[in-house]
């Protein structure tokens, strides 16, 4: 079963401002290399989708699937994150980057 869902994301990177190190299952084409480790700085949501997210997150309403996100891999700065897709699927484990 998964256990990160979009509401736990939004909750710790968009409303705690979190750089959040995802760790995956099965990693992400990045440069011609798969990565199995990406740091997230954002959620790529317009403003509908966030209020929604915000809704299901105060009524402990979880989901989850296909999401897009702002990230950059280790060795790289956060300001060049690009948008990529993943699936919360995917997500073995998070470790919050900052307090």
């Amino acid at each position: 079963m998964n256990t990160f869902s979009r509401e736990c994301l939004f909750r710790e990177c968009v409303l705690h401002h979190h750089c959040l190190l995802l760790h995956l299952s099965n990693g992400v084409l990045w440069e011609d290399k798969v990565i199995n480790d990406i740091y997230m700085t954002d959620m790529c949501v317009n403003e509908k989708e966030q209020e929604l997210l915000l809704l299901n997150w105060a009524n402990a309403f979880n989901t989850y699937g296909i999401i897009e996100i702002k990230a950059y891999r280790s060795g790289e700065s956060p300001f060049d994150a690009k948008n990529i897709i993943i699936s919360t699927d995917d997500i073995n484990e998070i470790e919050l980057m900052n307090n």
